[in-house]
């Protein structure tokens, strides 16, 4: 297996060694292969993660959490879009 360059293989070994290790969510796993796959049939809506998302801003003390800001302004901007009825993961679009 060709993974490129001197040194390239080194993210290899970052999969081998999150795969079927503690850190392997098999989850996340699934979610990825329907992603793969363009399926965004609603396990989850984008609407009610944003919801969510949206409540725990509202209940930060202080500064917002900066990831939580550009999570919800991403999925804001998908919801925008009439992705708001499909499964969360349908957010990945926007990063393509």
């Amino acid at each position: 297996m060709w993974l490129g360059e001197a040194g390239q293989g080194s993210r290899m070994k970052l999969v081998v060694n999150v795969e079927g290790g503690p850190l392997d969510a098999p989850a996340a796993v699934a979610k990825f292969h329907k992603m793969d796959r363009r399926d965004f049939a609603a396990e989850f809506p984008l609407e009610w993660a944003l919801k969510d998302v949206d409540l725990a801003i509202g209940a930060a003390p202080g500064d917002v959490p900066p990831l939580l800001a550009a999570l919800s302004a991403q999925w804001h901007a998908a919801v925008a879009a009439g992705n708001g009825r499909e499964n969360i993961s349908v957010a990945r679009l926007a990063l393509e």
